[in-house]
C-alpha cells in the first residue's frame, strides 16, 4: 500500500498530486491513500478518479458526503 501526503497550495500542486497518483496506481498496481490540505468535495473526488483507494481529509464534514 502506498500512502502520499499532497500538499495543495495552488492549482498547480494539485494537478501534480493528481497525476502522481494516477502514475503511482498505474505502475505498481498498489492501493494509493491520499491526503494533505484536501478541502473540498472536488478534490476528492478527483483523487479517487486518479486512482487513489481512499483519502484522508482532516475536515470532518468531509467525511459526511462519502460515507457508505
Amino acid at each position: 500500500m502506498a500512502i502520499q501526503r499532497v500538499f495543495l497550495i495552488d492549482t498547480i500542486a494539485f494537478e501534480k498530486s493528481l497525476s502522481m497518483i494516477s502514475e503511482v496506481h498505474q505502475r505498481t498496481k498498489i492501493p494509493v491513500i491520499t491526503g494533505g490540505l484536501v478541502r473540498t468535495v472536488e478534490s476528492i473526488e478527483e483523487a479517487l478518479s486518479a486512482g487513489a483507494v481512499a483519502i484522508t481529509p482532516s475536515n470532518k464534514d468531509l467525511w459526511e458526503n462519502f460515507k457508505q
